[in-house]
C-alpha cells in the first residue's frame, strides 16, 4: 500500500509540475510576443521619421499686369505636378498649396476662390486684391467686394507646397511709382483667346534627330494617351523625325471610334537649335493649326464638337521615352524639352509670336 501512495503521490506532483511548466511557457510566449511588438514599433517609427516624402513639382511663372486700371498678378502653371488650393489643405486632388503675399503691410495667406481650387498643367490662376483681402482665382470676373490697389512699390509672391512645407516658386514685383504703373521688366500684355485648346513646348535635339533605332521614332514632346486609339492630343515629330507634328482628336472623332488627326510641318528640328513649337484646336472653325517659331505652318480642318474627353494618360517626353502601345521607353527624344503648356483655350498668333520673340 505504501508504494501504491508514492507513486500517485509523484504522478500528483509530475501533473502539478506539468501544470507550471505549461503556465510558465505560456507567459514567456506573451512576453516575447510583446517585447517582439516594442521592437517592430520602435524599429517602424525610426524609419517613418526618417522618411522625406517627395514634394511638389512645379514649374510656374508669374507676370504683373492690369486689368481696368487694377493690378493683378497671373500665375502659370507650366508643367509639373496637380495641386489644388485650400486653406486647410485637404479634400484636393494633387499637392495641396498655399499661396502668400508679401507687401508693405505684412504678409498673408492667399484666398483660394472657390476653396479647392484645381491648379493643373497649362491653367493660369489670378491674385486680385480687394476690400475682402487678397484672393486667387481662375476667373477674375468672379472678385468679390471692390477692387483695390496692391500697397507699396514692392510684392512678394510664394507657392508653397503645404504638405511638407516646402518653397516651390517665388518671384519678387519691383514697382516703379504707384502699384498701376509697373516696369517694362514685369509687364506682360494681356492676349485675347479663344473657345479651343492649344499646345505648346520649347524642343531641342542635343544629338542627331534621325533615329538610330526603332524606340526613337516619332520622338514625344507631350502627349494625353498611351496609343493611336485613346491620345486626344500629341505633340511630337514625323517617324524619322525630321517633321514636327501635331496630332488632335474632337468628341466627334471620339464618338465615332475614330483616332486623332495630325499636320506636319515642312521642316523639323535641327542639332543644338531651340524650336518653340505650338499646336493649336479653333473650335469655332474645327481648325487645327501648327506654328513653328512664331510663324504657321500647316493647318486642316477636323469639326467644332470640342476636344475630346481625356483618357488620363497625360505623359511628356524625353530622353527616357514613354509609355506607347503597351511598351515602355519609346518614342524617346534625345534632347530638351522645357516650357510645356496646354490651355484649355486656342492662343492667337499674336500670343505665339510674343512668346518666341521674348524667347
Amino acid at each position: 500500500m505504501t508504494l501504491i501512495h508514492e507513486l500517485l503521490n509523484n504522478f500528483r506532483l509530475d501533473k502539478r509540475e506539468s501544470a507550471v511548466s505549461a503556465l510558465i511557457g505560456i507567459i514567456l510566449v506573451l512576453f516575447l510576443m510583446v517585447l517582439l511588438t516594442g521592437i517592430i514599433s520602435a524599429v517602424l517609427m525610426g524609419f517613418l521619421s526618417g522618411m522625406s516624402f517627395k514634394s511638389a513639382y512645379i514649374v510656374v511663372d508669374a507676370q504683373y499686369s492690369t486689368q481696368n486700371g487694377y493690378p493683378s498678378i497671373t500665375l502659370m502653371h507650366l508643367q509639373g505636378d496637380p495641386g489644388y488650393l485650400s486653406e486647410a489643405n485637404t479634400g484636393g486632388s494633387g499637392y495641396p498649396l498655399t499661396i502668400r503675399i508679401e507687401t508693405v503691410d505684412g504678409s498673408s495667406v492667399v484666398v483660394p476662390l472657390p476653396p479647392g481650387q484645381i491648379w493643373k498643367p497649362g491653367t493660369l490662376l489670378f491674385i486680385t486684391h480687394s476690400d475682402t483681402g487678397y484672393v486667387v482665382t481662375a476667373d477674375r470676373t468672379q472678385i468679390p467686394g471692390s477692387r483695390l490697389n496692391f500697397p507699396g512699390n514692392e510684392i512678394r509672391i510664394s507657392v508653397i507646397d503645404a504638405l511638407n512645407q516646402v518653397l516651390v516658386y517665388s518671384k519678387t514685383f519691383i514697382i516703379n511709382g504707384t502699384p498701376v504703373n509697373t516696369s517694362q521688366n514685369n509687364t506682360t500684355p494681356e492676349f485675347l483667346r479663344g473657345a479651343g485648346y492649344s499646345v505648346s513646348a520649347w524642343i531641342r535635339f542635343t544629338s542627331p534627330p534621325s533615329p538610330t533605332s526603332p524606340d526613337q521614332k516619332w520622338a514625344t514632346v507631350v502627349v494625353d494617351g498611351d496609343r493611336d486609339s485613346n491620345r486626344r492630343f500629341h505633340l511630337q515629330h514625323s517617324s524619322d523625325n525630321s517633321r514636327f507634328e501635331f496630332a488632335f482628336r474632337t468628341a466627334q472623332m471620339a464618338a465615332g471610334g475614330r483616332s486623332a488627326s495630325y499636320i506636319q510641318s515642312p521642316s523639323g528640328p535641327v542639332q543644338d537649335q531651340w524650336f518653340h513649337v505650338v499646336g493649336v484646336y479653333n473650335q469655332t472653325s474645327g481648325a487645327i493649326r501648327l506654328f513653328v517659331n512664331g510663324a504657321e505652318v500647316a493647318s486642316r480642318i477636323l469639326d467644332s464638337s470640342g476636344i475630346a474627353a481625356s483618357p488620363g494618360l497625360y505623359q511628356t517626353g524625353g530622353p527616357d521615352g514613354i509609355r506607347f502601345n503597351s511598351a515602355i521607353n519609346q518614342r524617346k527624344l534625345r534632347g530638351e524639352i522645357r516650357g510645356i503648356s496646354t490651355i484649355d483655350e486656342e492662343m492667337f498668333p499674336a500670343e505665339i509670336r510674343s512668346i518666341y520673340n521674348t524667347g
